[in-house]
């Protein structure tokens, strides 16, 4: 007797398993073209990414507004994982440049 049960995926688990797909590929994106790529960053991104990805395809499908599986679930899950990483890439630029010493140079 098995605790769990491993004999069937069902179409929700498939989905799930594609946005975190989603997800991580984005993430990966946006680690590219972080100005530091640290080991920290990469982690963030690629969580902010599946954040970005599964959030709203979840939150869509249980707000009513399209079905699990429909064609309007992964265009969320794709363009909520963008969205989320480009924030996360603007907060990022963001607090690099507040952090940047000020130039001692300027003015001559």
């Amino acid at each position: 007797m098995a605790i769990f049960e491993t004999d069937t995926l069902s179409f929700s688990d498939i989905l799930m398993f594609w946005m975190i797909v989603i997800g991580v590929l984005i993430g990966i994106g946006t680690m590219m073209v972080m100005p530091e790529r640290d080991t920290v960053g990469a982690i963030v991104a690629i969580a902010v990414g599946i954040a970005g990805s599964t959030v709203p395809a979840v939150l869509g499908s249980a707000v009513g507004w399209y079905r699990t599986g429909d064609p309007a679930g992964i265009l969320s899950s794709v363009v909520g994982a963008i969205v989320l990483s480009c924030v996360y890439l603007a907060l990022l630029m963001r607090d690099l440049q507040a952090a940047e010493p000020p130039d001692k140079h300027v003015g001559r």
